[in-house]
């Protein structure tokens, strides 16, 4: 039997908390010592944004993705990945056409939900460790519902400064255990992570105390930070790790890969000597461009 990869679906009813921002970032983390692991991001996003940051060339010029594989009833998921530029990261690609595609599917039609489920083939899940989804900010969508249906496990970030982020949280939760009964799969919450987080604000302690109260271990121990070095690296179409490999934004991501693979029992002899040593990375490491 072929081995089958962790999917992970990021996903969030709400825009502007890093959800794209972290699904680039771990992916790109997760490929980097001590993970050395092999990643394909699926952009269900058509704002393409981690399309834009991860691709060679710009959305609209790919030729194939997600749009594809919906669109093309004869086409797999292997025939949907191009190149990222970074090594060891697939990437099925996502563009403004996938609005089209995804109402095409007539979200009211239970089926649809599995569209992406019947499409991932045994050539594409035996090539990859993890399979990471940046979804829409959009729980009702065939875009999430697609994305959701075929996950392993879901991590929601969020904003560590709006306490208004704590209420959509539970209705998500709901929303995704709603899903349950189309697929074999559990959607297990791997966790919520904490983005711009800022330990000199009383709002971010708030929502920390709020958080370890409601989710306890659920809540990842990783916090990514609130620096200018993330919007820095989205202008010049890169992850942090790459444009910034030596800041406390990389440092942050590298640190959350690590608790990922915790999470997913894959901590090898290897990485429990680096972490047991307080070194699980070297922050001057290459980036692994493609």
């Amino acid at each position: 039997m072929p081995k089958k990869p962790i999917i992970i679906s990021i996903a969030t009813q709400k825009g502007g908390v890093g959800k794209t921002t972290t699904v680039v970032n771990l992916a790109h983390a997760l490929t980097l010592k001590p993970c050395y692991k092999k990643v394909l991001v699926i952009d269900m996003d058509p704002q393409a944004n981690a399309s834009s940051i991860l691709g060679q060339v710009h959305p609209e010029e790919q030729i194939k993705g997600v749009s594809t594989l919906f669109d093309d009833a004869q086409k797999y998921a292997v025939n949907c990945i191009v190149p990222s530029k970074y090594k060891n990261i697939g990437l099925m690609p996502s563009k403004l056409d996938l609005f089209a595609s995804v109402n095409r599917l007539a979200p009211s039609n239970p089926a649809a939900f599995m569209c992406l489920d019947k499409k991932l083939d045994s050539a594409t899940l035996s090539a990859y460790d993890f399979i990471l989804i940046d979804c829409p900010p959009n729980i009702g969508g065939p875009c999430v519902a697609n994305a959701l249906t075929v996950s392993d496990y879901y991590i929601t970030p969020i904003e560590s400064s709006s306490i208004f982020s704590l209420n959509g949280l539970e209705q998500f939760m709901d929303a995704v255990s709603a899903m349950r009964g189309y697929t074999d799969h559990n959607q297990e919450m791997l966790g919520v992570l904490m983005t711009m987080y800022d330990s000199r604000l009383s709002i971010c302690k708030t929502m920390l105390e709020a958080l370890q109260q409601s989710y306890g271990t659920r809540l990842f121990e990783s916090k990514i930070i609130n620096s200018t070095d993330i919007n820095k690296a989205h202008g010049l179409n890169k992850t942090v790790i790459d444009a910034f490999t030596r800041t406390k934004s990389a440092k942050c991501y590298r640190e959350f890969a690590v608790e990922v693979m915790q999470r997913c029992h894959l901590v090898s002899e290897e990485m429990q000597a680096l972490i047991a040593n307080g070194s699980p990375f070297d922050e001057d490491e290459g980036v692994n461009n493609g």
